[in-house]
């Protein structure tokens, strides 16, 4: 026989609500047809449910003052039109009885709402009053109207009643190279011409400060050489060697990059250079080259074989002498290729 599903009693029948075979106690301690716990079950769904509604009920706002925005309570009531006692007997608008004006119109002067003064403060008739109103010219008049009365005599002073020729630093009159053609008797003003001096001497600095910038970046690049010339001499023997041979060193990788470029020896400096530009090499520009034959004071020499396979890289002291290894014998870097081959 089945037991219950709640305790280990027999099971007398199944529960509607959980469809689970139940026992005697179980059912008689249920509630409308089904077993203990299903009806502890809807019990605690019926209290949630409660608490829920009770939670979304609809708070009653009290109501507020038109005007002022004060609540209604038990000590301040609200008549008809929304006001309270205070604002009540503020004055009203003209065109609405209901509603307090909060200012007169500029053109009227009478007292109207915000929703009739709007953002202009002028009140909608006097608005539409004047765009009706007829258009008027300067002197005030309607059109096809009254003619406009006399000009009034305009005053004169001491300088204005004296004859033109008497006023000589009013104006001056044009250099004749200055006047345009076809214009030979007009005049300029001071204001024009002192215009004119002013825009020719800011073009003249202009150009005096581009001047001397071009002469400055001028003077700078050969205080640089100068210098990078005077810095080689200044070194001892010994740092003099060991600085050529680095540049010999970033020549021979020039060089080679050049081979491994276009499948052959370079055949001119501006050639070496652009290899060095490629490679991204600092201080490219300090270093002195020479082709074989070329004046070799303080420069790294250049020195392609005859039949193409290979080159030869020297360097050379301020002097003009080649440097020597320890032995005695010409210091050199380099560097042949078999016949039609690439570079490794």
């Amino acid at each position: 026989m089945a037991t219950c599903i709640y305790d280990d009693s027999p099971s007398v029948t199944i529960c509607p609500g959980c469809d689970f075979g139940v026992c005697q106690a179980c059912v008689d301690t249920g509630s409308e047809g089904v077993c203990r716990t299903c009806s502890e079950e809807r019990a605690h769904r019926r209290e949630s449910s409660a608490i829920q509604r009770a939670y979304d009920a609809p708070v009653v706002q009290a109501r507020r003052c038109n005007y002022c925005r004060a609540p209604e309570d038990e000590t301040l009531t609200l008549d008809g039109d929304g006001y309270c006692e205070a604002c009540r007997d503020l004055p009203r608008c003209v065109a609405h009885s209901d509603l307090v004006a909060v200012g007169n119109c500029k053109s009227c002067r009478r007292e109207y709402c915000r929703k009739c003064l709007g953002f202009t403060d002028v009140c909608q008739s006097c608005q539409t009053r004047q765009k009706t109103r007829p258009l008027t010219d300067r002197g005030g008049a309607a059109a096809g109207g009254a003619k406009p009365g006399p000009k009034k005599a305009r005053k004169t002073s001491p300088i204005d009643s004296q004859p033109p020729a008497a006023r000589k630093g009013d104006r001056e009159e044009a250099p004749a190279a200055a006047r345009p053609a076809g214009k030979p008797g007009k005049k300029r003003s001071r204001g024009q011409v002192a215009i004119e001096e002013k825009l020719r001497a800011q073009q003249e600095a202009k150009q005096s400060r581009t001047r001397n910038l071009v002469l400055a970046s001028v003077a700078a690049l050969l205080l640089l050489m100068m210098s990078g010339g005077a810095y080689l001499h200044a070194m001892s023997p010994e740092a003099q060697a060991a600085k050529i041979h680095e540049q010999m060193v970033t020549v021979h990788r020039a060089v080679v990059h050049h081979y491994r470029k276009t499948n052959k020896l370079p055949q001119s400096v501006p050639e070496i250079r652009a290899a060095l530009a490629d490679l991204h090499v600092k201080g490219a520009r300090r270093i002195k080259i020479a082709m074989e034959g070329d004046s070799r004071t303080g420069a790294v020499i250049y020195v392609p074989s005859r039949t193409g396979s290979g080159f030869m890289i020297q360097g050379a002291n301020s002097r003009g002498e080649l440097l020597m290894a320890p032995n005695d014998a010409p210091l050199f870097l380099d560097q042949y290729y078999e016949s039609g081959g690439q570079a490794p």
